[in-house]
């Protein structure tokens, strides 16, 4: 993706840095989408910080560095855990022509489907699982985004997860909603489920695999996906991020202490399962964009 293009889009009057007029909070433009962010909760004040200075490290550096290679055009993307929309507005900057859209929270489903609106998206108001059933979706107070089935991953962040809440939510399986399906990216964000989904995307995995997975998979679950993943993807990596934004991968079982020693960020945990290895992104720090 070209950068001035990139300013086209979020338009040049966003960019400018330590302009106090800059609009940081209320709507900004991503994409030509006016987007409505909240800088009281974190995950949107980092998406303002992208969109108004150009600044991104950390978990948004990790999307858009993954989405700008592995994302070819005309692709067809599966965005699990699609929260506000800004990962499937990246898929669509990059030429997606299909993004299918999972976002179970009730409080982001409005933004999302004001967000995302445009031809290429399909939205789904259901959690993705290991079966089609309902089950309570435990809501963060404390973060917009950190919703989660999985009660593990909530007594794990007492913090994030204090005085929740919960709602019942639809689940459904990948492979109940998409026969023989060929995804370009398969991405999953969801907070813990993500072993869930992908039991319920076996026959998927196993007719038609998506060129690439892109996973976030905390320790407590990685080794059960990662020995369910390995039947299908020859090459797996995990993504470590500089803080200008550029990224590289390493093995997945690679020793990330140095890395972390010299304050890279290696969380979150995200992994990429490819059909066809890469070793072009494993012995140099590439930017997420040109």
């Amino acid at each position: 993706m070209n950068f001035s293009k990139l300013r086209q889009w979020f338009g040049d009057r966003l960019w400018t840095k330590g302009d106090q007029s800059a609009p940081h909070h209320g709507n900004v433009t991503f994409h030509n989408v006016s987007l409505h962010l909240d800088p009281q909760w974190k995950h949107e004040r980092k998406y303002i910080e992208y969109i108004v200075d150009g600044r991104f490290n950390g978990p948004i550096a990790m999307d858009v560095w993954v989405y700008h290679y592995f994302i070819p055009t005309a692709a067809v993307v599966l965005d699990g855990g699609a929260n506000l929309g800004f990962t499937a507005l990246l898929a669509a900057a990059e030429g997606a022509a299909e993004v299918h859209c999972f976002e179970p929270d009730p409080r982001l489903q409005p933004k999302l489907r004001r967000h995302c609106s445009g031809a290429a998206f399909r939205i789904y108001d259901v959690a993705l699982g290991e079966e089609s059933s309902r089950l309570e979706l435990i809501q963060s107070a404390a973060h917009n985004q950190g919703s989660t089935l999985n009660s593990t991953l909530a007594e794990k962040f007492p913090a994030v997860f204090h005085n929740a809440e919960s709602v019942t939510v639809d689940v459904n399986t990948i492979d109940a909603l998409f026969v023989r399906k060929q995804f370009d990216l398969l991405k999953l964000d969801i907070e813990g489920g993500e072993l869930a989904a992908l039991r319920g995307a076996q026959q998927l995995l196993a007719t038609t695999p998506p060129h690439v997975v892109y996973v976030e998979l905390h320790e407590e679950f990685y080794q059960d996906a990662h020995e369910l993943l390995k039947e299908h993807y020859e090459h797996s990596y995990r993504i470590v991020a500089a803080d200008d934004g550029n990224c590289r991968l390493v093995n997945h079982d690679h020793d990330l202490s140095e890395f972390r020693s010299n304050r890279y960020f290696t969380d979150p945990p995200s992994y990429i399962y490819a059909r066809v290895a890469v070793p072009e992104f494993m012995f140099s720090w590439c930017p997420g964009q040109s």
